[in-house]
Order: C-alpha cells, then sequence, then structure tokens
C-alpha cells in the first residue's frame, strides 16, 4: 500500500512541474500580449571610465510606449503588432538599472542620458518569423550645476533581430545589449576625451607674462622698466586748452591663449600695460623732468595693477566650465581700481602742482615696484 502510495505521490509531482513548466513557458508570452516588457537586471560588465550615471531625461514624444510588438499568440496573417509599455511605466528601470551598475564614486563626472529616442519595432515576415528592428538615440551630457549641464556627445544606433512567432524572450534581452552597447560606445569616447576634452578637464592653471612686441616700436608702447616714458612720446600736437601740463592715457589689456594637457586646461596670459603715444600730449615749455616723472607714475600705477591682476588671479581656483567668466570678472574690478587709484593719485598730488605728495608718491610707487 505504502509503495502504491509512493508512485502516486511521484506522479503527482511529475504532473505539478509539468504543470509548472507550461505556466513558465507562458508567463512572458502572457505579459507581453498584455503590452508590458519585463526588464532583467543582468550586471552590465564595463571599466568605467571615470563617470557614473546621474539620471536620465526622457525627451521621446511618446514616453508611453518602448516599442510595438508583434504578439506570441498571433494568428498568421493578422499579425498586427501591439504597443509595449516597459515594466514600471516610462523608462524608470533602465534609470535604476543605469544607476546600479553605474553608480556615483567621488571624483567621477556625473553624466545625464538625455533619451531622444528607444524604440522597439517589429514586422512579421512572410515566412511567419518576426522582424525586430531597436532604434537608440541618446545625448551624454556633464552635468555642471543644479540645473545646468554640458552637452558631450551624441549616440544613435540600431539592434536588429528575427525570432520565430512564438518565442517571446528576445526582445528584452535585444533592448537591454542596445542600451549597453551605447554604454560602451560612450565609455570609450570618455577614455579617448578625458586629457584632451576642456569639458572634462580636472583643473585649470594661468601662466603669466609681460606683453612685448617683437616688431618695431609704433604709436603704442608697452611697459618695461627699461622704456621709460621720454617727451617725444608725447605725439598729440593738438593746442590742448587745458590748465595741466601733460597728459598720457595707460591702459591695461591682455591677449590670451589656452591649451590642455593630462586634463589640465593651461591659460596663457599676456599682460598688455601700454600707451599710445598718439593719445599723449604736452604744452610747450612744460618739458621738464618734474612733470616727465609725474606722468610716468602714471604709467607705473597700471603696471602695479596689472601685478595685483596676477598675483589675485594664481590665489584662485577657476572654474572648469567658465574660468573666462571668473577672469574676466576679476579683470573689470582691476580695471576700475586702476581708475580710482590714477585719481586718487592725481588728486593728492594736485597733478603734479603738490611737491611733498608727488614725493610720497614716488616712494610707495618704487617700493611697490620693487616687488616685482
Amino acid at each position: 500500500m505504502s509503495v502504491r502510495n509512493g508512485k502516486f505521490i511521484s506522479i503527482v509531482n511529475l504532473l505539478t512541474v509539468v504543470v509548472l513548466l507550461i505556466i513558465s513557458a507562458f508567463k512572458l508570452p502572457q505579459k507581453q500580449d498584455e503590452g508590458v516588457l519585463i526588464w532583467r537586471d543582468v550586471p552590465l560588465k564595463i571599466k568605467v571610465a571615470g563617470f557614473y550615471i546621474t539620471n536620465i531625461v526622457d525627451e521621446r514624444v511618446d514616453k508611453k510606449i518602448i516599442g510595438r510588438l508583434i504578439p506570441v499568440s498571433a494568428i498568421p496573417g493578422k499579425n498586427i503588432a501591439q504597443p509595449l509599455s516597459l515594466q514600471g511605466g516610462g523608462l524608470a528601470v533602465i534609470e535604476t538599472y543605469l544607476k546600479h551598475s553605474l553608480p556615483y564614486q567621488e571624483n567621477y563626472k556625473p553624466v545625464i542620458i538625455k533619451v531622444k529616442k528607444l524604440l522597439i519595432t517589429e514586422n512579421a515576415l512572410p515566412d511567419g518569423r518576426v522582424d525586430g528592428k531597436i532604434d537608440v538615440s541618446l545625448s551624454f551630457d556633464l552635468k555642471t550645476g543644479e540645473d545646468m549641464d554640458a552637452h558631450l556627445v551624441n549616440y544613435t544606433g540600431r539592434a536588429h533581430y528575427i525570432r520565430s512567432n512564438s518565442q517571446s524572450d528576445i526582445a528584452e534581452p535585444a533592448l537591454r545589449t542596445a542600451i549597453e552597447n551605447a554604454i560602451v560606445y560612450f565609455n570609450t569616447w570618455m577614455e579617448k576625451q578625458a586629457d584632451v576634452n576642456p569639458v572634462l578637464a580636472k583643473s585649470v592653471k594661468l601662466v603669466f607674462s609681460d606683453y612685448h612686441e617683437d616688431q618695431p616700436e609704433t604709436d603704442t608702447i608697452y611697459y618695461s622698466p627699461k622704456r621709460p616714458v621720454t617727451w617725444d612720446d608725447f605725439k598729440d600736437k593738438r593746442n590742448v586748452k587745458s590748465s595741466y601740463s601733460a597728459a598720457i592715457m595707460p591702459g591695461l589689456g591682455f591677449t590670451e591663449q589656452t591649451s590642455i594637457n593630462k586634463g589640465v586646461i593651461i591659460i596663457h596670459m599676456a599682460m598688455k600695460v601700454y600707451l599710445p603715444k598718439s593719445a599723449s600730449w604736452v604744452k610747450s615749455g612744460a618739458e621738464n623732468a618734474y612733470n616727465l616723472n609725474h606722468e610716468q607714475r602714471h604709467f607705473d600705477i597700471v603696471k602695479l595693477v596689472s601685478e595685483k591682476f596676477k598675483r589675485q588671479m594664481l590665489a584662485e581656483t577657476l572654474p572648469v566650465l567658465n574660468y573666462d567668466g571668473s577672469i574676466n570678472v576679476a579683470y573689470f574690478d582691476e580695471l576700475r581700481e586702476m581708475d580710482h587709484m590714477q585719481k586718487q593719485y592725481d588728486s593728492e598730488t594736485q597733478h603734479g602742482a603738490n611737491t611733498s605728495a608727488q614725493e610720497r608718491w614716488n616712494e610707495f610707487i618704487d617700493k611697490e615696484l620693487s616687488g616685482f
């Protein structure tokens, strides 16, 4: 009796297994027929080139469906593709998958993926099989602030598969592979661009020099301790109606050349402390050493401001993506400081008429210049 019961139990168990296998075999087709694609979390095996995925932005026209598939239960000759959504709706499951596979790491670049197109399209073939295509169009952007990002590169790709009318587990792995191919493409791009692309740079380095003309001197004088101002430089011969004996109009500018080396942006800045001869004038009879010294000190003040600008910029940590903004803000601040200092100098010396004040400024300027 016990043996028979044992056989009976074994037969029941066997039938149960068969039933479970049948149910398992039709589980995915049922889900697909119901219009839902089940995502499988298969680990993404890749050596990441210094980035992590911070989020996915869905920019598709139709955000509800991931594709149009031929149902496995379709009647031959009536194979009409049905709309298919992704498990959980939208692209949330893919975002979770990529964040898990490419997580945050300190000093890694935060990357946003903007999905322009991600669509599976199936068509019935004459022989009863199904032809599937997956179109992928992504934009990879670098997150640079709360609401700011910088475009890096676009990716466009297509995957293709052919399945039998009864297969139900082809679309999901094909879609996952298409996405993985996009990530591999971007990873390779990052490896190649990391040391040469300014957007991906790690830091900014300033290298200063003083601008000098390689050509023979023309109308513009560029500051040099070896080249003081002379009365011959006062080329404006107009009959100036002024209570002052002479005047010069020195200015401050710079040239900028940028390169990148091993992920460091190097900015070569040549400071221009200049004086246009055509804007300098002197009244007849006023060409003496005292007056010339007063005008030279105006030129020296611009040099002091230039050196202050250098020190300030070298002490700053410039942002990689907007270093020009920081440089320009500091530059215009120094122009205002220069204007203020020139006015203070003329006010205190009474445009050179106050000899004791002039001497104090001479000593101050000489002391500051000696530090360069």
